[in-house]
């Protein structure tokens, strides 16, 4: 509902087609609350959707889709980050 995120999702996804035209939006995914305007902007658009927990907070979501995703995506291994932190835990 931040309108500064809505308006930089259009500006990176209009710089996206610019870049990829109409196979832009293979290359994007959204990571949202379900069923915020993000999210529907994205199903609009036919892009990919990450739902963040619902119980749990965007900022305290580091081992859910909000954070692993994007490291993954950057080529970070997660399951060695997932096994290190139930190192930590136990």
């Amino acid at each position: 509902t931040t309108l500064e995120t809505m308006v930089q999702a259009q500006v990176f996804y209009d710089l996206l087609i610019a870049y990829r035209g109409t196979s832009a939006a293979d290359y994007v995914a959204v990571i949202t609350d379900e069923q915020s305007p993000l999210w529907q902007l994205a199903e609009q658009y036919g892009w990919a959707t990450l739902a963040i927990p619902s119980p749990i907070g965007g900022r305290f979501s580091v081992f859910t889709a909000v954070a692993l995703f994007p490291l993954a995506v950057v080529g970070l291994d997660i399951n060695q980050l997932l096994m290190g932190a139930q190192d930590v835990y136990e």
